[in-house]
């Protein structure tokens, strides 16, 4: 484990004393949730395209394969086209971004600004034939490489406590080479190189900050570095996704009252939790259509897997929840493509947000499959929602 695991590791047991305090709510969430089969064993489509999927020849769940026609908002989407992993070349670059309206506040010896400084890094499907290396890796993304044509969906990552965006290149490199602009943002206090050191205190403020560059990077605009980046950019189908204390600003993204950005279509959690932001802790049940996709390691220290099986019940919108067996916290999810449990990770959210920003049919039947592929020692699945 280097340096930077370490870090991340010693700074969540902090973050440890604050999840104690949603312990008895996540074990209430854990006891009132259903806990489905894990191993699918027969599906059909129904007429009005969802299927039904039979597990372990006992339980029937219905579950919608394909991406909402009508958005959070009540609009109306288009499919974009899917793609394999390797399908583009990636080109990258960097935007620094201030968000002007909102201040950082005082963080151990760092004193407080009135802005909020958001360095972000961009990954983007790039013109030109896909690469094909003799050995089998991808090649890594080129900086300023000139962007493919078309419009892609959007990806927001939100790193881990003591992370930044660039720190997950290999997943973010991965979903722009099928087809998505993926947008990092270094978070103002915790990301890697904070002012007073990293905390989570200020993850309440990381939603807003999410909201910023969303607007940002649908702006078309002038001819600013991040108006050249949005007119590539489909803002009509947009992601958000994160590990860690960013699973949680994902998730407040997603479905909590004060937080809820209505330009979300899909939300990924890596190893999060509902934390109170804004004094709110419970999802907005009003929120329906708006689909999540949960991964968590069951034998996690950090943020205890209990903590997913709460949001699996309490989040109201058709879900899906992958358990990692005797996972932790980090490598899941920090490791691409360094073991098959984190290969699946990046696979698997892929194939969720085909289905739920390109509107790919058979998305989440590719999930089912490479969960089951992976076998049960891996992974498992459960769906809820329809």
């Amino acid at each position: 484990m280097n340096y930077r695991t370490t870090r991340t590791a010693a700074l969540f047991a902090t973050a440890a004393l604050l999840l104690a305090g949603c312990s008895s709510d996540a074990k209430t969430g854990a006891n009132a949730s259903v806990q489905t089969t894990t191993t699918v064993a027969t599906t059909k489509t129904t007429t009005n395209g969802a299927t039904e999927t039979t597990t372990n020849g006992s339980t029937t769940i219905k579950t919608n394969t394909t991406a909402p026609t009508a958005t959070p908002n009540g609009g109306t989407k288009a499919a974009a086209s899917v793609e394999s992993i390797g399908t583009y070349p990636v080109g990258t670059t960097q935007v620094d971004l201030v968000d002007k309206t909102r201040g950082t506040p005082a963080n151990a010896d760092a004193p407080a600004t009135d802005v909020r400084n958001l360095p972000t890094v961009v990954f983007y499907p790039a013109a030109g034939a896909s690469p094909t290396p003799a050995d089998g890796k991808r090649v890594p993304a080129v900086q300023g490489a000139e962007a493919a044509d078309g419009r892609f969906p959007l990806i927001v990552f939100s790193h881990g406590v003591t992370g930044r965006g660039i720190f997950y290149r290999g997943e973010l490199e991965a979903w722009a080479s099928a087809g998505y602009v993926v947008i990092a943002p270094d978070y103002p206090l915790s990301n890697f190189d904070s002012p007073g050191e990293p905390t989570i205190n200020d993850v309440g403020n990381q939603p807003a900050d999410a909201s910023f560059l969303i607007g940002a990077f649908v702006d078309e605009a002038g001819d600013s570095p991040a108006a050249k980046v949005a007119k590539q950019v489909d803002a009509e189908h947009i992601g958000a996704v994160g590990h860690s204390l960013g699973a949680i600003t994902s998730l407040g993204l997603g479905y909590l009252p004060c937080c809820a950005e209505n330009r979300v279509d899909a939300v990924v959690s890596w190893a999060g939790v509902f934390l109170p932001m804004k004094g709110q802790v419970t999802p907005d049940p009003s929120i329906t259509g708006r689909p999540l996709l949960l991964v968590h390691g069951d034998k996690d220290p950090t943020v205890p897997y209990r903590a997913s099986v709460s949001a699996f019940a309490k989040v109201a919108s058709p879900r899906w929840f992958i358990t990692l067996p005797g996972e932790g916290h980090v490598e899941p999810f920090l490791s691409p493509g360094t073991s098959s449990v984190s290969a699946l990770v990046t696979q698997a959210t892929l194939d969720f947000f085909d289905a739920q920003l390109k509107g790919d049919p058979n998305g989440i039947s590719r999930l089912r499959a490479a969960v089951t592929a992976a076998g049960r020692d891996t992974a498992t699945l459960e769906s809820a929602g329809s």
